[in-house]
Formats: C-alpha cells, structure tokens, sequence
C-alpha cells in the first residue's frame, strides 16, 4: 500500500470513528467523491459536533430520522455563535467557522437530495467573515537562525536533547523541503524514497485530491535530503519507503510535525505552525520575482485568488514606500 493510500485509509477510519453515534453523517461523508479524505474526516467532526449540540441544546435526537426537519436556522446561527470564540475570549478566524458551515450546508443538502427532508435552513445562514486584516507571519532569518540553533543544540532537558541529536539531518531536511518547495505539510509526511529524482532535482507529489505534480528542488535541498537519506539507513525502519519517519520507525505524522515545529520555534516570539513554512515560501518567491503568476504554480493552486492571500506587502515595505513617496515631495 502507497503512503497516500494509508494516510487515506486512516483517515476514512477515523472518520467512521467519529461517526459512530450518526449513521446518517457516515451515509453523507461517503458521499463526498473526489474531496480529500482530510476533509471527509473534517467534515465528519464537524457534522458530528452540531448534532451533538441540537442533541444538547433541543433535546432531539436522531434516531427518527423525520427529526432533521425541527432544525431550524436559528439553532444554526447560535450553533455558529457558539463557536465564534476560543475559551480565552478570543475570536476564531471566519476561516474556520466557514469550514463548519460548509460541513453542515453539506449535510442538509444531502438529506435533501435523499428526501430527509424538504427544506434546507442553511440557505438562510449567511457565511462568517474575518472582521480583521490578517497579516501573514512567515518566518524570517532571524526566526530560521533561532531553528537551526535549536535543531543543532536541542530544546529541554538534557536527556531530550540527547534523544533529538538523533533526528538532526531529518529536521533538517523536513524544514529546508518545507521552506524551499511550499509543500503542504499533508504532502511532505506522505512522501516516499522513491518520489525523489536525485538526478533531475525533481520530486513528485501526490496533493489535495490525488493530484499528482513534479516539483524542482535546488542544490541545498537535494545535499540536506541526501544527508537525511544516509542518516535513517543507520536506523530501525518499518515504513521502508517513507521518505520521513519518526521513533518507532514509522511514517512521520502529521502532528509530529506540529510538536516538532513547536520545539523548534522555542524562543521566537510569534506563534509558527508548519504551514507557516509554505506561507514564507510564498511570500518569500513574490518579494524576488513579482510574478504572482510563478507563485500560483510553485503552490499548486488551481484558483489564483488563493495565491494573492501571500502577496501582501509587509509593514516594513509598506515604510520604505512612504519614504520613498515623501521624500519626492
């Protein structure tokens, strides 16, 4: 079995998992076709999450399945404004409340299209909006200096630092992919050896909706994977062809990487998560080039007004500009 295909069959178990209490989700999440088993297993969570709070809140159950009916779109807006905020107080992103919207508008399309019910109360719910204007944080020389010093020198006690000597060349090489390629974290933990032309400078990935592409990597990135490479021969591997693997031998996981990222940024002040390593390489790749056209294919995106989100000057451009402007006056 390829790494796609076990993440994928994880991921549709987990989701089965989630949905043991609501068959009818299940039912729905099979019928997603070509969306990512990512996203299946989301929208499971998702789904499952609001019936659990009408269950809670109405005291409906679903047993009967001529209950979908009772929900109406006021349960669904304070369903939404249930979620707005984090315990802290602080409000989360309409990114993600969106993402729980489209899970449950899916839902009720789908007991629509199957006769559940007649009527679908999410037409009514407007999506959520970002009231803010996110910059986007990237990581900058200072902040990649402050990784690899924690990469080479180790982050908590002595007996941890010791253990993470052993995964220096991984790290390495997982951080310089990252930066250098803009690879999703979901493709770079589920890249194999074999996905690596050492020769062409190439690799080929399988990305959202098992579409496969061939990225160019430069000289630093093939030396930093080839001293990995002669680095995990020494080690006890069972994922013989995953290109990274953590303790015990196996695939390197997804929430590995998010522990690692968060060791490895001990001492920066601002919070970096892996994607963060895409999000400088996009930045990074318009602030030389301009060409937002070049940006769009290194990140694979099919809609180009995904791309333009890492395209926004930062504060410090933004300064030099007014300079600029002011001292033509």
């Amino acid at each position: 079995m390829c790494a796609r295909d076990t993440v994928d069959k994880n991921n549709m178990l987990k989701a089965t998992e989630i949905c043991n209490n609501y068959k009818d989700v299940l039912y729905y999440i099979n019928s997603l076709g070509k969306k990512t088993s990512f996203t299946k297993k989301s929208y499971a969570y998702y789904t499952c999450k609001f019936l659990d709070y009408i269950t809670e809140n109405k005291g409906i159950t679903f047993d009967d399945t001529n209950n979908y009916s009772k929900i109406l779109p006021m349960d669904i807006d304070m369903y939404m404004e249930s979620i707005r905020y984090n315990e802290d107080g602080k409000e989360k992103s309409g990114t993600y409340r969106c993402a729980n919207l489209a899970a449950i508008h899916g839902f009720f399309k789908f007991l629509k299209r199957n006769r559940y019910i007649q009527n679908d109360p999410c037409e009514e719910i407007e999506t959520p909006k970002d009231h803010n204007i996110h910059e986007i944080t990237t990581i900058n020389s200072d902040d990649l200096s402050v990784i690899m010093e924690n990469i080479k020198n180790g982050v908590g006690s002595k007996k941890a630092r010791s253990t993470q000597k052993k995964w220096q060349e991984r790290d390495i090489a997982l951080i310089t992919l990252g930066m250098t390629t803009g690879l999703r974290v979901g493709a770079i933990v589920g890249l194999d050896v074999d996905d690596i032309n050492f020769e062409e400078h190439t690799i080929v990935v399988t990305e959202k909706g098992d579409v496969k592409r061939k990225i160019y990597i430069g000289d630093r990135t093939i030396y930093a994977l080839n001293n990995w490479l002669n680095a995990r021969k020494k080690m006890e591997v069972v994922d013989s062809n995953a290109l990274f693997i953590a303790q015990g031998g196996r695939r390197i996981a997804t929430r590995t990487v998010q522990d690692l990222m968060k060791r490895l940024t001990n001492g920066i002040q601002k919070r970096i998560t892996p994607h963060k390593m895409r999000a400088t390489c996009a930045t990074k790749l318009y602030e030389a080039t301009g060409d937002i056209y070049l940006v769009q294919q290194q990140l694979g995106h099919k809609n180009i007004e995904n791309t333009k989100r890492y395209t926004c000057v930062g504060e410090d451009k933004k300064i030099r500009s007014a300079k600029i402007l002011d001292s033509l006056v």
